[in-house]
């Protein structure tokens, strides 16, 4: 919800070389959360029991070309039109889907493409918002050569998505501050586990500094990952950042004018609504170097930074 990763993960969309996976755990959330059955390619049905193993299992088979293991749901996810990679595969699969009684072999076809992008590709790049870092954790720890970039954002925009797109009111702005802001400290807990003990597997990226300077910090990335900058990327961030793409799309990445985009939510939210959830996130701000605003005047002058520099 406006974290900045749809932007962001657009710099591994834009690579040809790329095998890039978009939101692979979207459903995989929802059914745990409600008590609802995956299913399998045999038509098998189950209840997520342990969160964090079972989105292991979607990365790695992601990771490794392994489709079949993947939960129909995940298969058939509005979210893979987001994705060059596997959006002509989606409207195969859609098709497939129409009559239960000949999926399984109906999909092949389709499996067969994805699984060929998949193995032709040089890396895979995987954007999700539902993997815990305990998680990333548990797959680093025990020997996976993964990359991970943590992207953190200013809670206050994440939330206010959250609030006006998910819930609809602020209502419960309280409750959802405290619950994101305990998460983002917990995965942040995580990631400076991993940064001590595997710095070579993990870097934290802010959505901020990202926007402020993109060719610098998408070669930082680059050079992280290890894989090839191409100068053709350039153009990827002119396209994404001088588009006319409005705020009428979740999950749209392209955005005018990116960096005043980044805080255009000050000017969009209730002081009132910020004092809230400076109250609730203030210890995750000290981790992260957020600053508690101070008056309307500070909230809505965007000349001033709401960030102080901090040693990650």
């Amino acid at each position: 919800m406006r974290s900045g990763s749809t932007f962001a993960g657009k710099m591994f969309d834009f690579n040809p070389d790329a095998f890039y996976i978009y939101e692979p755990l979207h459903y995989l959330n929802i059914a745990y959360r409600n008590n609802m059955d995956v299913t399998s390619i045999s038509l098998q049905t189950r209840k997520v029991i342990n969160y964090n193993s079972e989105a292991i299992t979607i990365i790695k088979n992601y990771l490794t070309c392994n489709l079949h293991d993947l939960p129909i749901e995940t298969l058939i996810q509005g979210h893979q039109r987001q994705s060059e990679s596997s959006s002509l595969y989606l409207k195969c699969m859609k098709t497939a889907f129409r009559d239960p009684a000949s999926f399984s072999e109906d999909i092949n076809p389709c499996m067969g493409y994805l699984k060929d992008v998949c193995l032709r590709a040089k890396f895979t790049a995987v954007k999700t918002i539902n993997f815990p870092m305990e998680a990333a954790r548990e797959m680093i720890t025990n020997g996976l050569n993964i990359k991970i970039i943590h992207l953190i954002r200013d809670p206050r925009a994440v939330i206010k998505s959250q609030v006006e797109r998910i819930f609809g009111n602020w209502s419960m702005v309280q409750s959802i501050a405290r619950h994101h802001c305990a998460r983002l400290q917990s995965d942040f807990d995580d990631t400076k586990t991993l940064l001590k003990s595997r710095p070579q597997n993990i870097k934290v990226l802010f959505y901020e500094d990202l926007v402020a300077d993109m060719f610098s910090n998408i070669k930082y990335v680059y050079d992280f990952i290890e894989v090839q900058y191409r100068d053709s990327l350039h153009e990827f961030v002119q396209a994404l950042t001088t588009g006319n793409e409005t705020d009428g799309c979740m999950t749209c990445a392209v955005r005018p004018n990116t960096e005043y985009e980044s805080v255009k939510w000050r000017t969009k939210i209730d002081y009132k609504h910020v004092l809230i959830i400076d109250n609730e996130c203030w210890k995750a701000y000290d981790k992260l170097g957020y600053v508690r605003v101070r008056s309307r005047d500070h909230l809505l002058n965007l000349n001033v930074s709401l960030r102080r520099d901090v040693h990650i």
